[in-house]
């Protein structure tokens, strides 16, 4: 559990969605993703700033020409303003049903780094069961045989 007053940006984005004054992190992950083009860099602390890197949530990605494109044709119920907010979501997106030319622009964009971190923080439902196996194999993240199961929701 992550206490929201130990990073002050977090706790500000937070305070509009929830009363709470800790948070796991997958929450906390949520609330900086969908805040993330509200965040001014410049006022993050180093502490706030490995917590963010931990995340893995990439600032590099936040207005991103490729992406924006790519949210356009994959995620069709949001507009690509509204995807952008959650890069890692519209990357996911592409590795699990994107064309060739899409996925190998996408993996020249962002690299083999950026493709692992989505699939280690993948949330329910953003992979089917063959692409979770394809990329698990293909980013050397697990032998053929030896891949972690998918994530699943659970209910608290």
């Amino acid at each position: 559990m992550v206490r929201l007053s130990d990073y002050p940006i977090l706790e500000e984005l937070a305070q509009r969605r929830t009363k709470a004054k800790r948070l796991d992190r997958r929450a906390c992950r949520y609330i900086y993703q969908t805040g993330l083009s509200e965040i001014d860099p410049a006022r993050i602390g180093a502490a706030e700033r490995q917590l963010i890197a931990e995340l893995g949530i990439s600032w590099r990605m936040r207005d991103d020409a490729l992406l924006r494109r790519l949210a356009s044709t994959y995620i069709g119920w949001k507009t690509p303003d509204e995807a952008m907010a959650t890069p890692e979501r519209i990357i996911a997106q592409v590795m699990d049903i994107g064309d060739y030319e899409d996925i190998q622009a996408l993996a020249e964009h962002v690299g083999n780094d950026v493709l692992r971190d989505v699939l280690t923080h993948a949330e329910a439902g953003w992979f089917s069961e063959r692409s979770w196996h394809y990329w698990h194999y293909r980013l050397g993240l697990s032998k053929l045989e030896q891949v972690p199961p998918m994530p699943s929701r659970q209910m608290d």
